[in-house]
């Protein structure tokens, strides 16, 4: 056979190839463009008759949708990839099992303008529409106020506004409510990742803790303020943020006397400080204070918290491979505080916790040279901490909360559905879906084109 008979045999070959391929490719693209139609029919349908002021079931009309369609929704409302599958590009629809919306834009207005005890009873209403609802109306709700930007971090901050009150004298009521709703957004994963798009949110509270300007707190906004750090304090940006503007050294200072400082202070306060010094220049900042420093961590191993306690071992683990701060805790009587302490200590894992200290501090003292522990210590490496699927609420956020509705006032999911609510919301949902499956249609037109071109 000629050396031309063989070309052509070849180009026939992978032209039959590619004739399959296409072939295919359409036949996926126009099954999933009827399956478009129908669900863009379904849509319209219930949008003409919401037009016409007629109710409509719009559960029965998702699920007609979904049934039609399913690839293109998703039950766990994560995104859905349609590379090379017909439809390309992204779809996502964040979960809209919530039987009401909020007016975001009436609700900042109101925390700004409104007299204090309408503020208190708003701010205690959308703590509690985290706090005391099932995930999955949880996730709508915090959908909403990050993209409402409920604290306005994007531009003149709501928070803080509420934190820092001009005018008035302080410690203030609206400064705890303000806290208890910061520290239940960071014990939320999406919150967290709304606080942390910038650092206004951990400068506004190191300022309050801080009494920067001469504005104080109360003990319980404080705590909730620290709690609100630690959760923040998973993310490595927002780590380097509080040591630049002087929390370690801020910690240190408090626990100075830890016999008046809270419980849920103490736990939460020795976790952050462990977070911190696990940087490097968190541990150079507690060199100049290394007496006062050390004195603190060997007055914290007898703590009563024992949820403080993996924390603060943590804290002096890390900081005795500095050896400045080793010769430090030598001379303090570091060696024979954790041996007192080994003796008294019931739980077994603490008391491994604080033995392994003692051998590492004292083979420290013979090397005479610095530590490099097997975790990383410089910014650079530093990783991000944050589980997404991690959620920390607790009780704590709503116990001894002063604020109380009397007589007629309402509160919580009353007060929001009375005043805060948006009218015409499976209207507004049928119209989002429309618009989506359009959108789809517009995205398999290109992809048609862009298939004819690519394979001509």
């Amino acid at each position: 056979m000629s050396d031309g008979s063989v070309s052509s045999s070849k180009k026939l070959e992978e032209c039959q190839r590619r004739y399959i391929q296409l072939k295919r490719k359409f036949s996926q693209l126009h099954s999933d463009y009827h399956n478009l139609i129908g669900v863009a029919s379904e849509l319209t349908v219930a949008l003409e008759n919401t037009a016409r002021g007629q109710q409509i079931d719009l559960r029965e009309t998702l699920s007609n949708c979904l049934h039609i369609f399913p690839e293109l929704f998703s039950c766990h409302q994560q995104p859905i990839s349609h590379e090379n599958k017909g439809i390309k590009g992204r779809f996502s629809l964040r979960t809209t099992d919530c039987d009401w919306k909020l007016d975001m834009v009436k609700i900042k207005k109101h925390l700004q303008e409104r007299d204090v005890k309408t503020r208190l009873l708003l701010l205690q209403a959308l703590r509690w529409a985290v706090t005391k609802n099932s995930s999955e109306k949880r996730e709508c709700i915090m959908n909403q106020y990050v993209d409402s930007d409920l604290l306005n971090l994007k531009s003149d901050t709501l928070l803080r506004y509420l934190l820092t009150p001009t005018g008035v004298t302080t410690p203030h009521p609206l400064q705890q409510s303000a806290a208890r709703l910061l520290n239940t957004l960071a014990s939320v994963q999406s919150g967290r990742s709304y606080l942390a798009q910038n650092s206004e949110a951990v400068s506004v509270t190191a300022s309050v803790l801080q009494q920067q300007a001469g504005i104080s707190s109360d003990l319980i906004t404080k705590s909730m303020l620290v709690a609100a750090l630690q959760k923040l304090s998973l993310r490595r940006i927002q780590r380097i943020a509080m040591i630049q503007l002087g929390m370690v050294e801020w910690l240190f200072q408090q626990f100075l006397n830890a016999n008046v400082v809270s419980s849920y202070s103490l736990e939460y306060g020795t976790a952050l400080l462990m977070n911190l010094c696990l940087h490097q220049t968190a541990k150079e900042n507690c060199v100049p204070i290394a007496q006062n420093v050390i004195s603190v961590l060997i007055n914290l191993l007898a703590t009563p918290v024992t949820q403080a306690l993996p924390y603060i071992n943590g804290t002096l683990y890390s900081l005795i491979t500095q050896s400045a701060l080793n010769e430090a805790a030598a001379k303090l009587g570091l060696a024979k505080a954790l041996e007192e302490n080994i003796l008294k200590q019931n739980n077994i894992e603490i008391k491994k916790q604080m033995e392994h200290i003692l051998l590492f501090h004292k083979s420290l003292l013979d090397s005479k040279d610095d530590f490099t522990p097997p975790l990383p210590s410089c910014e650079g490496e530093m990783m991000d901490d944050d589980d997404e699927e991690l959620d920390l609420l607790g009780e704590d956020l709503d116990e001894q909360d002063p604020v109380r509705n009397i007589r007629e006032e309402l509160s919580g999911e009353d007060l929001l559905k009375a005043h805060y609510l948006l009218p015409y919301q499976s209207h507004g949902i049928t119209i989002f879906l429309y618009n989506r499956a359009l959108n789809a249609q517009y995205s398999f037109f290109y992809t048609v084109c862009d298939t004819v071109c690519l394979d001509n």
